[in-house]
């Protein structure tokens, strides 16, 4: 990056394409705006030659009037309501990329307030002090005000290549977000998707699928709406995790219709059916946005499955060494068994049940296959079901102990039936 010799207030960023090795230059300002670095960054990771062939290899962003100008000048009024970003962002036919969505959602709110692209009217990430376009500012700055003791000027080249190494984080999340993008895809062409019962008549949403990407977790949460989702490797290894927090329903998978009483009906829209208004949270927001959440569900909780989980591999296995249910729901990996625990006590919420770990990255996959692992957490989870032959009784408040073959389990819903008889007859004796 060099400061333009005829235009003081202009610097020239020496760039290249990753796809085409292409260089290309860009004049902008020498304190360039995060949209501005953001659509240098675009060009640079998708720059076609046919990019280059129609706008040429010396372009200017964010300033001199061009296509690639947001700003008013004169009787020219600003480009609508796009930035730097999202004008480079249509040039490069990556407007509507999923994959790109977020960040340059985040880059537009960013330079105008106004949100595109994105699944939330307003991004969370732009009023916090360590997000990246704050992060930037602060790096430019800081180094300007160093600069400026030492008497040299801010478009010295030291202060740019800091502020591009930054930038390098960007290949980061652009990773993170391909692999969303790849996960969703799994899950919506080979994926296990059922719904299952839960406690208090709520209906969980289930999804399991093998895959070694490590953002199933996200795209099955934020695409599908999954309550619990079973990820199992494909060297063998599972993991389960549960919701936490609520779920922010995209605008582009709802339908809303006003009815003749004046009540707002939403429906999905892949199949018309109207979601319960119970389980749904509306939020309008100052500037007129309405944003719609699917509530946390209460009393999910995991430690029925893994007691159940932890006992059944030990039976797989031919030798049962913890069988006492207050050990087997236990934060933590066992000894000498395979699956971790993680539900920390600072918050409960967070729970999650592996095969394996960072931590433990020889345990040895599960035995337990898909067919009895979705049966498990079908029992788990579903804290109305009893066993078929004794179900009218435990209703009633009455426990055949060990000859149930739900008594193994330890399950919470059959403890509370054996404390009330307990408590019944020490209260009669």
């Amino acid at each position: 990056m060099s400061q333009h010799k005829g235009r003081p207030n202009v610097c020239i960023f020496d760039l290249s394409s990753d796809i085409t090795g292409q260089k290309f230059f860009v004049d902008s300002h020498p304190f360039p705006h995060f949209d501005d670095l953001m659509a240098m960054f675009m060009i640079q990771k998708v720059g076609t030659a046919a990019f280059f062939e129609q706008y040429g290899t010396h372009l200017a962003i964010g300033i001199g009037g061009g296509p690639f100008d947001e700003h008013p000048d004169g009787a020219k009024r600003r480009k609508g309501r796009h930035s730097a970003a999202t004008l480079v962002a249509q040039a490069l036919g990556i407007d509507r990329d999923p994959a790109w969505r977020r960040l340059l959602n985040f880059s537009h709110f960013v330079d105008t307030g106004i949100t595109r692209f994105g699944k939330s009217p307003k991004p969370e990430e732009s009023n916090h002090p360590f997000d990246i376009n704050n992060m930037l500012k602060t790096c430019w700055r800081c180094l300007r005000e160093r600069m400026k003791r030492q008497g040299l000027q801010v478009e010295d080249d030291y202060a740019v290549r800091m502020v591009c190494e930054l930038c390098g984080w960007l290949d980061y999340f652009l990773w993170g977000e391909h692999k969303i993008e790849e996960a969703q895809l799994e899950i919506a062409e080979r994926g296990i998707r059922k719904e299952i019962a839960g406690s208090k008549g709520v209906t969980l949403k289930l999804v399991m699928i093998t895959s070694d990407n490590p953002m199933t977790n996200s795209a099955a949460r934020f695409y599908f709406a999954a309550d619990i989702v079973v990820q199992r490797e494909t060297r063998g290894n599972a993991h389960i995790f549960i919701r936490v927090g609520r779920h922010e329903l995209r605008p582009d998978e709802l339908v809303m219709q006003l009815g003749s009483d004046g009540c707002l009906r939403i429906f999905n829209r892949e199949d018309m059916q109207e979601l319960n208004p119970d389980e749904l949270e509306v939020q309008l927001e100052s500037d007129g946005q309405l944003r719609i959440f699917r509530k946390y569900k209460e009393g999910l909780c995991l430690d029925d499955l893994a007691q159940m989980v932890r006992l059944k591999e030990q039976m797989l296995a031919g030798k049962v060494q913890h069988n006492r249910w207050v050990t087997l729901r236990q934060e933590g990996q066992l000894a000498g068994e395979r699956w971790f625990y993680f539900r920390p006590a600072s918050n409960p919420s967070i729970q999650q049940l592996h095969n394996g770990t960072e931590s433990f990255p020889d345990t040895p996959p599960t035995q337990i296959t898909d067919e009895q692992l979705l049966e498990i957490i079908t029992v788990a989870f579903d804290t109305s079901y009893f066993q078929p032959e004794y179900a009218d009784d435990c209703r009633n408040g009455v426990c055949h102990g060990p000859k149930c073959p739900l008594y193994k389990w330890g399950l919470q819903r059959c403890r509370n039936i054996r404390q009330l008889q307990y408590d019944e007859v020490e209260l009669v004796s």
